[in-house]
């Protein structure tokens, strides 16, 4: 089917597959069509899963224990980040597209609400089999939910993320948005002169904590890591 032919089918309502019945409101192919195309689909993907072969490009041998090669799967992850932030951009949810997202967060209620839930099976079912929670694939610590790798992980994060309990403060004295660009969504806190849980002398007082989102915040860094310069006008920035 030339484009022309299926521009002409979809302005008329009709379906583009077996041009006969009508398409179902805001498709282009009609109930049937699309049932009989969806279990195609499925049957196709569950074939090339099970031979080990990508299911995006059809071509090249899936990673080990995914579905996509590892050409489609950055490729993919570059197409949806990008769906992601054009939505954001238009203040609609990050996951649908059609809602506009709870206050402060990127998605809509329905959308984090199938998340709690779907994040809660997958918790619960790797906890049942004792599985570490987080990786799922190595046996967890004994009386503990995740494995010594994910554990130890997870308790730096608390440690970064903390600040001797000087977070929580910074984010509500920043009004809860960054410092910079004014976005309220996806942020951190920075160390403006860079001693952080890393350094030899870390200094969490609050003078020493901003809030960036994480944007700005990787700009920052990788402007302190250029020369010189780059360090002096990362702190002017911070500092103005």
């Amino acid at each position: 089917m030339n484009k022309e032919m299926y521009a002409t089918l979809k302005a008329q309502g009709i379906c583009v597959q077996c041009r006969k019945a009508l398409a179902s409101p805001g498709k282009t192919r009609c109930e049937m069509c699309a049932q009989t195309g969806s279990i195609r689909a499925t049957e196709k993907y569950r074939r090339l899963v099970n031979h080990g072969i990508c299911a995006y490009c059809h071509r090249m041998p899936a990673r080990p224990g995914k579905v996509f090669c590892e050409t489609c799967a950055e490729l993919a992850g570059y197409r949806e980040k990008r769906r992601r932030d054009k939505r954001r951009a238009h203040g609609l949810c990050a996951s649908c597209g059609k809602t506009a997202p709870v206050p402060g967060q990127v998605h809509c209620k329905v959308c984090a609400e199938m998340f709690r839930v779907s994040s809660n099976q997958r918790y619960h079912s790797l906890k049942d089999q004792g599985l570490c929670a987080q990786c799922g694939k190595v046996q967890a610590v004994p009386g503990n939910v995740l494995c010594k790798s994910c554990g130890q992980e997870f308790a730096k994060r608390e440690r970064l993320r903390k600040f001797d309990g000087n977070r929580r403060h910074v984010v509500e004295r920043d009004g809860g948005t960054c410092r910079l660009c004014g976005h309220a969504v996806r942020l951190c806190v920075h160390h403006i002169n860079g001693r952080g849980d890393t350094s030899p002398d870390p200094d969490h007082s609050l003078d020493n904590l901003i809030t960036l989102c994480r944007f700005c915040h990787g700009g920052l860094t990788r402007l302190r890591r250029l020369s010189l310069e780059g360090r002096k006008l990362a702190a002017k920035l911070l500092l103005a």
